[in-house]
Parts: C-alpha cells; structure tokens; sequence
C-alpha cells in the first residue's frame, strides 16, 4: 500500500564563501511517497546532489524540517542518524566508494558488521546478494580484480543488504557504458518493482529519466517541475 514515506518541508541550504552566501536550495517542499521509482534531474550546480544528500540525511539543511514515516529527522543526534541511514537508506554512489582491502563480499557485508548478526549470517546473505545480481563467483576479488560495472554492481549490492525502505543513487550510470547502465538500472527497478523499494536517482542520463516513473526537476536550488513519467 502506497503512502508518504519521506516528507521535506521548506528546506534552504545556504553554504558561507568568505564573506559570500551560497544558497544551494531555496524552499523546497516534497513528498515521497513508498514504491516510487524517481529522478531527480537537473544541470550541474542545479542543486540536485544537495537535495538527494538532504533527503538521504547525509546533510543537514540551514532551515527546514525532514520528516520520515511522522518522524522528525532535524530532532535525532549524529548517532541516532548513523543508526537510523544504515537500517533504513541504502546508498550507491557514481564513484562507487568500495573499500579496496575488502573483498566483493566484505564490501556488501561491511554495513551489517555492527548489527548484532552473527559474521555467517551476514555473509550469507552478502553471498545470495551477491548471486542476485550474477557476481557469486567474483565474491572473494578485490575491487581492483572487478571491472567498473562489477564494482558498481558490488556497490548496488551494499546498498541492499540493510533491505532498505530508501535507495538513494547519485548519477550511478555516470561512469558506466550503455550496456552496463541499462544492467543497473534493471536492477533498481527490479528493486522498486519486488521489494517495494522507493529508488530515488539523482541523474543526468536521459536513458535513466526515460525508466522513472516520476520526475523532479531542479534549477538554481528551486523544484522547476515535478511530474508523473
């Protein structure tokens, strides 16, 4: 059953430059609602990274409220906050972010180690994550032994393990080929489709714009459009 899962109201994200204010996002009010499938679009310095890293509770907003299910974001602690991101968003990145000493499955494994899961649990489900997505048998390689699409794939996988309510994807076909960024994106609407997942994709790839089923348009820090796909 659909329904408000995430809800922004008035944000403003103002960043000091010496003596220069930056208003990265002016009075941005919007609703998420559970199962969406979004992107969120715009040109570079639009302000979308901001936005997804507001909504993601990566950043905190200069004024405004986020509220997720009722909950009021701005009221909880750093480590209230922490706590909360890995057992409800899960993120995927352009560049990735994998730790190069751990391996494929370490790396999808790595948000559960503080859970009170024991490590066999948590690797076994790393592992059926990792069979999911085609990279079984590369569980044990490096990031550096895995090509860019693997790594991303590897990546997406981390992104799920938590089974988020939220997967957050900052331009995560940005660094791939067509043919491999059409392999991710089946793979987050598998995601949205089967787990009910809201996926929001802040993203510049109109391949990626074409699959979502609503889009958010931002321009100079303001929601210039928001419309069903």
């Amino acid at each position: 059953m659909k329904g408000s899962i995430l809800e922004a109201k008035n944000i403003q994200k103002t960043y000091l430059l010496g003596k220069t204010e930056l208003h990265a996002l002016n009075n941005i009010s919007l609703s998420l609602e559970q199962s969406e499938l979004i992107s969120l679009v715009g040109p570079s310095g639009s302000g979308k990274t901001t936005l997804l890293n507001i909504l993601g509770c990566l950043d905190s907003p200069s004024s405004g409220q986020l509220f997720f299910q009722g909950q009021n974001m701005s009221q909880k602690k750093e480590r209230e906050l922490a706590e909360f991101r890995r057992t409800h968003f899960g993120y995927i990145f352009q560049f990735f972010n994998l730790i190069p000493v751990l391996t494929a499955l370490e790396n999808v494994a790595f948000p559960l180690w503080q859970t009170r899961l024991s490590r066999k649990e948590i690797n076994k489900k790393a592992s059926q994550i990792l069979e999911i997505i085609g990279l079984g048998k590369f569980a044990h390689h490096k990031p550096d032994e895995l090509s860019g699409g693997q790594q991303q794939r590897v990546a997406a996988a981390r992104a799920l393990i938590s089974d988020p309510q939220i997967i957050f994807a900052d331009e995560p076909t940005g660094n791939l080929d067509s043919q491999t960024g059409q392999q991710m994106m089946e793979l987050l609407k598998t995601i949205n489709k089967e787990k009910g997942t809201t996926v929001v994709i802040a993203t510049h790839d109109s391949r990626v714009i074409s699959q979502t089923r609503r889009i958010i348009e931002i321009k100079d820090g303001e929601i210039r459009s928001d419309e069903k796909n």
